[in-house]
């Protein structure tokens, strides 16, 4: 499916859509006792396609398949020059490019949910009934965004079951006479580009990012902890800038909508 074009921006695991690497991701694999491993979900760029294939992308308007075009070599471009990049850079990439408009405000938001001592976690390594209900409602507040969410299709009981494994971890300082720990590890690092289709003609650009943590106070038979789950979510969307998607040559017109035409070609 996925195109020489969408290879030299996407990584190849994902040019396809990120939807089936988010559910193959193993949660379980995830060790929740070192930060420095690199073994979360960490996409910097991944597509969404929706309802965007090769044939349905031929029925969309054409000032959207140029700027689809447009905004591909802009990103294969950059990506050639500076290697791997970031959120903040790749939305730099986007609002500097002369065929997209953004379209409203970014969104930016952040959540936490914490609670102090056993309400949280049980501690014993399994997550209070409270928090498999909790988690799922305080993600879904975080994003607010029913497209994001069936276009990523998370599922957040993964993530429940990290906050267990967090608080069996957790467990273990309760054998100190005196202790101060702190555990912190990031689970979800990843930026999306949702394709236009022809209910939505335009990107959407967007990130998540999860982490938990979680630390245990203990001085003589005083005990007090705490676990948290925070939670970043950034988006932004960009349509056509149709006065200069109008001002292009002929020529140049051509090109752009052979190469959104092509882009899912083998």
């Amino acid at each position: 499916m996925s195109s020489h074009l969408l290879t030299r921006v996407f990584n190849p695991e994902v040019a396809d859509g990120v939807a089936p690497y988010i559910q193959q991701f193993n949660f379980s694999e995830i060790d929740v006792n070192d930060s420095s491993k690199d073994d979360h979900m960490h996409l910097d760029l991944a597509p969404s396609f929706g309802t965007l294939n090769k044939n349905t992308i031929r029925n969309l308007d054409e000032s959207v398949k140029i700027m689809i075009a447009g905004t591909m070599l802009r990103l294969k471009e950059h990506r050639e020059k500076n290697g791997p990049m970031d959120w903040a850079t790749i939305n730099s990439v986007l609002m500097q490019n002369s065929l997209l408009v953004c379209l409203g405000d970014e969104v930016s938001r952040s959540s936490q949910l914490s609670k102090d001592g056993d309400d949280f976690l049980k501690y014993d390594g399994s997550a209070d009934k409270e928090v498999v209900r909790e988690v799922p409602e305080w993600f879904a507040d975080l994003v607010r965004d029913q497209d994001v969410l069936d276009s990523t299709q998370i599922d957040i009981n993964d993530i429940v079951k990290i906050l267990e494994k967090v608080g069996a971890t957790a467990t273990s300082f309760d054998n100190l006479f005196y202790a101060n720990e702190s555990i912190e590890k990031t689970l979800i690092d990843i930026a999306i580009l949702r394709f236009p289709d022809i209910s939505n003609p335009y990107f959407k650009f967007y990130r998540i990012k999860l982490v938990v943590q979680a630390e245990t106070r203990r001085y003589a038979f005083v005990t007090s902890k705490e676990s948290r789950i925070h939670g970043t979510f950034n988006s932004c969307s960009y349509g056509p800038r149709h006065e200069i998607i109008e001002g292009l040559s002929t020529e140049a017109r051509k090109k752009a909508l052979e190469e959104a035409e092509h882009l899912f070609d083998d």
